[in-house]
């Protein structure tokens, strides 16, 4: 079976290994479609459990011809040498390819192998030799119970039919196990190489920023210092030449209308002047032309005498108005002139703080720091970007640390499984 699957997933092609819950064989994805890694093994266990059924079948047809037949004497059954020799030499075969891998080399599980391979060798001595003294005929008591140890037997062989499906399954995971081990060690020495790529590069930044806080506390530190207060007197500078700005305006403000409200005032008593003159105008004509008998020259003496005292109050009161203007527009010229030297000089004195303080920033600028120290940031980022990839692959390792665990915890089980069986046979053997 072919199936389309993502990247290390499950083969379904091998429905004995799914169905035992034994190590699942990986497949990749290629042109070609879904290859198995184990397809080889694949064919050769099918044809194995194949040939089991084919034995089993046998089994039970000769088992029932011979509990048809009534033998006198307990002997052995003719396939009891061979199947021990066949067991046995399988069980060493199986036992060292299963510790040498085919020749190659076993890192880290060769004791747990070979301790394995020890133990079933030896339940499969004693129980060799355990069936060979039950059904020797030593006494002529043994005879009535040779049907039932045959029976026993039987089924003995019948099970002994499993253990090399057993060490093959064995051996199949035991490879599988020494492949991922190989890419576990693999990935575990490129994830030590660059670990110590990452420490070195750590100590290039700690060199880097210990050479950064030597330079900085020896040759700018002074000036690094002073620089806060410079800056805190810059702003109270600023801070007044805007105030002082803000007076000036409202000042230039008030001494325009003192000046729009004087030349109202002008304006005004230029119009009163003008009807003055019209009326002086409009007295004189009627006094040259118009005579009047009973309007004596007294009279005449005392509208004119009258008419003076107007006209000198008038002069007075212009003479007054030119006096305040000329007073009011020379304060506020006055005024004027204060405020733009005092504007001035608050210019002037910004201007030399700033020209200090950029005096001071170019004697920082100036300094010989580390070329290095300018890309800071960018080596942090790489930094941060190479410890993400170590987590990743951190992760992943952990992920293939877990799976080999659980390969082995199920070995374990199958073994512990085989030692139960074992064991039952043997009381069964005891019973007998």
């Amino acid at each position: 079976m072919k199936e389309k699957m993502s990247d290390n997933t499950v083969c379904t092609c091998y429905p004995a290994y799914n169905k035992r819950e034994h190590f699942p064989l990986l497949v990749q994805n290629t042109s070609r479609g879904v290859v198995c890694f184990n397809h080889q093994q694949h064919q050769r266990h099918q044809q194995h459990q194949q040939h089991q059924q084919h034995q089993q079948q046998q089994g039970q047809q000769q088992r029932a011809a011979r509990r048809d037949e009534n033998h006198n004497v307990a002997t052995p059954p003719s396939g009891l040498l061979v199947c021990c020799s066949i067991t046995g030499s399988f069980s060493l075969r199986a036992g060292f390819n299963f510790f040498w891998g085919g020749g190659g080399e076993v890192r880290g599980n060769g004791i747990f192998v070979l301790s394995i391979s020890k133990r079933l060798i030896a339940y499969l001595c004693y129980i060799g030799l355990r069936i060979l003294e039950g059904l020797t005929p030593s006494a002529p008591g043994r005879h009535a119970s040779s049907f039932h140890a045959e029976d026993v037997w039987m089924d003995v062989e019948a099970s002994s039919t499993e253990l090399p499906g057993k060490f093959h399954e064995s051996h199949v995971r035991l490879q599988e196990l020494e492949k991922n081990q190989t890419a576990l060690w693999e990935a575990l020495g490129h994830a030590s190489a660059s670990i110590n790529t990452l420490l070195t590069k750590v100590g290039d930044m700690e060199s880097d920023v210990e050479a950064v806080k030597t330079s900085l506390s020896s040759g700018a530190g002074g000036q690094l210092s002073a620089l806060p207060k410079d800056v805190h007197d810059l702003q109270e500078s600023v801070a007044t030449f805007g105030s002082t700005l803000q007076d000036v305006q409202s000042s230039i403000k008030l001494v325009k209308k003192d000046h729009e409200s004087l030349t109202g005032q002008v304006k005004n008593q230029h119009q009163a002047l003008e009807h003055v003159k019209e009326d002086l105008v409009v007295l004189h004509n009627e006094t040259r032309v118009s005579v009047i008998d009973d309007v004596s020259a007294s009279d005449v003496g005392s509208a004119v005498t009258a008419l003076r005292q107007q006209m000198v109050q008038l002069n007075s009161a212009v003479a007054t108005i030119n006096t305040t203007v000329a007073h009011d527009g020379t304060q506020a010229t006055q005024s004027l002139q204060n405020m733009v030297e005092a504007s001035s000089a608050a210019v002037g004195n910004l201007t030399s703080r700033v020209s200090s303080v950029e005096a001071a920033c170019a004697r920082m600028s100036a300094h010989n720091l580390p070329a290095r120290v300018t890309n800071l940031s960018t080596a942090m980022a790489q930094l941060q970007a190479t410890a993400d990839q170590q987590q990743a692959t951190l992760a992943n390792l952990t992920q293939t640390v877990d799976m080999v665990k659980g390969v082995e915890r199920k070995i374990e089980g199958s073994q512990v499984q085989l030692a139960s069986s074992v064991s039952e046979l043997k009381q069964q053997l005891h019973k007998t």
